[in-house]
């Protein structure tokens, strides 16, 4: 569709409107979208300007604001193009990025109404339509199967000059789709597995490596506070491993990754957890302050895993000296296990979700039921 804008763009060569659109397009095209933009700006329409050549102007304003990450002004723009080119060939390619622009701010309904006017067999307004459809689903199943074409849709929409804009579009638009209506953690989990797949579909030449690694830091996040430790373990573990390759073992982006890897092997009763998560926490403590939510959820895991370990130890059968030495020392670690924890609920809030999980699996080991997040 980009291509029928650019054509329209070319009718009128002494005309400093189309002039600018030329121009704009090819700055877009090198990756300065700064310049683009005030190319743009700097445009005038001349008398006899036809329809279609104001209206490609505008979409291609509107276009340059959505890959600059303006969703406002991007759909503020569109609805312009839409409206000079509603009489034009150019309809169907200026709904498309008004519908892309709705997209990006949350307004999925909106831009249902809006993208049902762009051609069908286009793959970009395809992927927008699945978003969509997954923002008016229901259950966890449900919004990952909506969701299920929404990388090979991607992937094909990025292309050509444009694909870095496109893909980077594409992404806000997913990441609306988390933001709006996806209270439910298992829904919000989909979505975010989603994102990653997606990423992982259009390739390292088109995202940048370290969004992606946030994105997959979301969906561990989420798998972990949904419970299913088995999967968080296997991602959190590469995670870490990926962000000290790209961002250096004594980053704090990396000591983050380390850290969630470190409280998910203290969910599992995994050896040595309490060590690793007690060695972040005193970095934690250190760096952002004891009472800090982050500090606390190291503190707490670390000592969680401690009272596992001296359940352990003592279902193993303890020396005599061992059984006196372990109650005590379990006592101490449900104290800090508690104290951890009231510094995660003050930082971050009793309903946040990593707050339920670690309260619930402190019920566990204090011989209650663990709580359910999903």
């Amino acid at each position: 569709m980009l291509g029928r804008l650019a054509a329209a763009g070319r009718r009128r060569p002494y005309s400093s409107l189309v002039t600018a659109l030329q121009a704009a397009w090819a700055h877009a095209a090198g990756g300065d979208l700064d310049a683009a933009a005030a190319t743009l700006a700097a445009g005038r329409a001349a008398p006899g300007d036809a329809p279609d050549v104001i209206a490609a102007s505008r979409d291609a304003a509107a276009s340059i604001a959505l890959w600059r990450g303006r969703a406002a002004e991007a759909e503020r723009l569109a609805a312009g193009a839409a409206a000079a080119a509603a009489t034009t060939p150019l309809a169907r390619a200026t709904a498309l990025r008004h519908g892309a622009a709705l997209a990006a701010l949350g307004r999925f309904d909106d831009a249902k109404v809006v993208l049902a006017t762009t051609d069908e067999g286009d793959a970009e307004a395809a992927f927008y339509n699945t978003l969509v459809t997954a923002a008016t689903a229901r259950g966890p199943a449900v919004v990952a199967a909506a969701l299920a074409p929404a990388p090979a849709l991607a992937a094909a929409a990025a292309s050509g000059l444009f694909a870095p804009h496109i893909a980077r579009a594409c992404l806000d638009a997913l990441r609306a789709l988390a933001d709006a209506g996806m209270e439910r953690l298992a829904e919000a989990r989909a979505v975010a597995e989603a994102e990653v797949a997606t990423r992982a579909a259009l390739g390292n030449d088109l995202v940048d490596p370290a969004s992606t690694l946030d994105a997959r830091y979301r969906a561990t996040t989420l798998a972990y506070a949904l419970g299913d430790d088995d999967a968080a373990a296997a991602s959190a573990d590469a995670d870490a491993a990926d962000a000290a390759t790209l961002f250096g073992p004594t980053d704090d982006r990396t000591l983050l990754r380390r850290h969630r890897a470190a409280v998910i092997a203290a969910a599992r009763a995994m050896p040595g957890a309490a060590a690793a998560a007690a060695t972040i926490a005193a970095r934690f403590d250190d760096r952002l302050g004891e009472r800090s939510g982050l500090a606390g959820e190291a503190r707490a895991a670390a000592a969680l895993a401690t009272v596992r370990d001296c359940d352990r130890e003592m279902k193993a059968g303890p020396n005599a000296f061992d059984t006196v030495l372990l109650p005590g020392r379990r006592s101490a670690a449900a104290a800090a296990l508690a104290r951890g924890l009231a510094d995660m609920t003050r930082a971050y809030g009793a309903d946040h979700p990593l707050v339920r999980r670690l309260r619930g699996l402190a019920r566990e080991v204090a011989g209650g039921e663990g709580e359910n997040s999903g």
